[in-house]
């Protein structure tokens, strides 16, 4: 018998035992799914809705930042007194709001 092909055939056979080693690997394919007590699915889901709503807030950041429609050469579409401080407000939210998952992974 070639040295080759039994080489291959023991490769597809699955490993021996009383089947708990893939009751282990399904418990940790688990667990691997799993981080820092979150499913992945809700992870996910914050993620989408933190999208979501920085992306509805940009909107309005944008029509009131009126650096960026100067440099395009046009007149900022919403002026008003004290739209410099909505704009912070905004822009804070979006940041800190939106940007959670990834400033708290700094810390760890």
């Amino acid at each position: 018998m070639d040295e080759h092909a039994g080489h291959a055939h023991a490769m597809e056979s699955p490993p021996p035992g009383d089947g708990k080693h893939a009751a282990h690997t399904q418990a940790q394919g688990g667990e691997a799914r799993k981080h820092g007590g979150h499913d992945h699915a809700h992870m996910v889901a914050d993620f989408r809705r933190r999208f979501w709503i920085s992306l509805a807030l940009t909107v309005p950041i944008l029509a009131l930042s009126s650096g960026l429609w100067e440099m395009l050469g046009l007149a900022a579409p919403v002026a008003f007194r004290g739209d410099a401080y909505v704009l912070f407000g905004f822009s804070s939210i979006v940041f800190f709001y939106g940007g959670w998952p990834f400033l708290k992974g700094f810390g760890e």
